[in-house]
């Protein structure tokens, strides 16, 4: 994956409703195939999903492809393919950056979590918006060690509370959409 292919990517996990609609699987995956084939072959996001779910998650590689390999992992971990996709594509692009992301990335991504914190906890007696915790467990890394180094022991604080309301609503909260 060249520099170019990491930030339309990094762009796309974070913001992917501005780069598709509706936001399905279907629409991620015509994405994707689209911008690699587009990429000559730079860009190997596909193929570092499909070694990742083999090696890490032992979810063979069959004719249903790298995408039905995540749907698997979906159905395992209780989640959704759209989840799983974001949260693993940000977790290799950070590795593919020896551990980090680079200062436009943090921007962009603190720039949303930050966002995100506020739809979470702006209506405290009403459920929270489906969206807003899709998006939250699919950016939100707070086990990661390169995730918890982004914000201030303050921020951190807001981030923990704002996950702990994200993971009560949990993926069936919107598996629907």
């Amino acid at each position: 994956m060249t520099t170019a292919d990491r930030e339309l990517l990094m762009h796309f996990v974070v913001c992917i409703d501005m780069h598709i609609h509706p936001v399905t699987t279907e629409s991620a995956i015509n994405f994707i195939h689209g911008y690699e084939a587009g990429t000559r072959g730079t860009c190997d996001l596909t193929k570092q999903l499909r070694q990742r779910l083999t090696s890490q998650y032992r979810l063979s590689y069959s004719n249903d492809g790298w995408w039905g390999q995540l749907q698997r992992l979906a159905q395992k971990q209780a989640s959704t393919w759209l989840i799983l996709f974001r949260r693993l594509a940000l977790e290799l692009i950070v590795e593919e950056q020896r551990g980090r992301l680079n200062p436009a990335q943090q921007v962009l991504l603190k720039a949303r979590i930050v966002w995100l914190v506020e739809r979470l906890e702006s209506r405290p007696f009403t459920p929270p918006d489906p969206r807003a915790v899709e998006n939250w467990l699919s950016l939100c890394a707070a086990k990661s060690e390169w995730f918890q180094q982004l914000w201030t022991q303050e921020e951190w604080g807001l981030i923990q509370r704002a996950d702990a309301i994200a993971q009560a609503q949990g993926p069936s909260a919107h598996a629907s959409l």
